[in-house]
This record gives C-alpha cells, structure tokens and sequence, in this order.
C-alpha cells in the first residue's frame, strides 16, 4: 500500500527531484534569492530531509522526503501504533549493531534486538503485571539472550565485553562461568520433608549394611 502511493506521489518517469515545502521556499525568496536560486533550495530540501530521516515508519526510509506532507504525517511517528513504535526501536537496534549492511544474524545485532525487546515487555509489565503470557515471553527472551551471550563470550570476548557495556547487561552465571549460579527456586517444606526423609533412609540403609559386616566378621 505504502509503495502504491508513493508511485502515485512520484511517477516512475520522472526525477528523483526533492520537494521543497513552501515555508522553506519563502525562507530563501525572503534570504535574497528568487525561485532560480538553486543552492537555496537544494539546501532547504537537504535540511528538510535531514529532519525527516528517522521519524518515519522503517518501510518507507530513504523516500520519506519524497512524499507529499499528509502521506508523511500518516507515517510519522506521532501516528505510530506501539507495535510500529516497537518494530522502529528494533531496527535501529540492528543498524547500530551491524556488521554490514542487511546482517541481522549476527551475535551481537541478536542480542541487541533481544535487549530491545526485553525492554518492551517489561515496560508492558509494569502496566499489567498481571499478563502471564508476557510474563512467560519475557523468561524466553532472557533465556535466549544468555544462549547467545554464552555463544558470544566463547567467539568474541571483545566483543562480548563491549556488547554489555554499552546494552548496560550485568554479568550473571547464567553466561558468564566466572559467575555464580542463583538457585532456580526456593525448597519448599514439602522438599524440605521429602530430603528429610530420603537422607533418614540413607542413614538406616548404611546401619543396616554395617550390622551385615559385622556377623559375617564374628567367629562361627
């Protein structure tokens, strides 16, 4: 939909010519120049793009001052949905992390797309703590973040290193060998009871074996 009316707003047989908004073109007239003053407005369509690039829906990046003023408003950010809001931090995510142009598979773009996403659903969270499914999306994410930081620690520490620093990761021994496992969950007194008892067992199966030892040591 997006590329059928971009194709309206700018025919195929025609030049890729910047549009220049009319507050831009009286800028320049009022500066001294008159509308043959071509640098003027080639730098009014410059700034004007500048402003724009970033503030758009991912799909239609590099076009974006190609489009007429209520298409780009429809597409803004102030007119995003929280998934498109969502879909944009991922992809700057990925060109922050990139190795090359098009790379989302690398280590370190998964485990900044993993970040970002984490983050989402905790914020989600703190409005409805209640949402066991995201709940239940969040301990996913976690836990493949730390396969993938696990991976990343054994192929790149320097990369590894730079990665937590700057995504603000705290080492855990989840990834990270020199650290300390935390208990997965607490003993309850049920298996507080239960290892009571196994270890009781254990106790009178070994008596029981020394009390054997013992009469087959005693004289006939």
């Amino acid at each position: 939909m997006l590329a059928r009316l971009a194709s309206r707003a700018r025919p195929a047989g025609l030049l890729r010519v910047p549009r220049v908004p009319p507050t831009r073109v009286a800028r320049a007239m009022s500066s001294g120049g008159g509308l043959g003053d071509v640098p003027s407005l080639a730098a009014a369509a410059e700034d004007e793009a500048s402003g724009r690039s970033g503030d758009v829906l991912w799909q239609v990046r590099g076009i974006e001052s190609h489009l007429p003023e209520p298409m780009w408003q429809a597409v803004s950010r102030v007119n995003m949905s929280q998934a498109e809001l969502n879909q944009l931090e991922v992809q700057e995510k990925i060109k922050r992390w990139q190795r090359f142009e098009g790379d989302t598979g690398s280590s370190e773009v998964v485990v900044g797309v993993l970040s970002a996403r984490i983050a989402q659903h905790t914020r989600h969270m703190e409005k409805e703590p209640k949402d066991t499914q995201a709940k239940r999306r969040l301990t996913m994410l976690l836990s493949h973040r730390d396969r993938v930081l696990k991976y990343l620690r054994r192929d790149n520490r320097q990369t590894y290193e730079r990665v937590l620093e700057v995504e603000g990761i705290r080492k855990t021994g989840m990834f990270d060998p020199a650290y300390r496992k935390r208990p997965t969950k607490r003993p309850t007194k049920r298996g507080l009871v239960e290892a009571r008892k196994r270890a009781q067992k254990k106790v009178v199966k070994l008596a029981k074996a020394q009390e054997k030892k013992r009469k087959k040591k005693r004289p006939s």
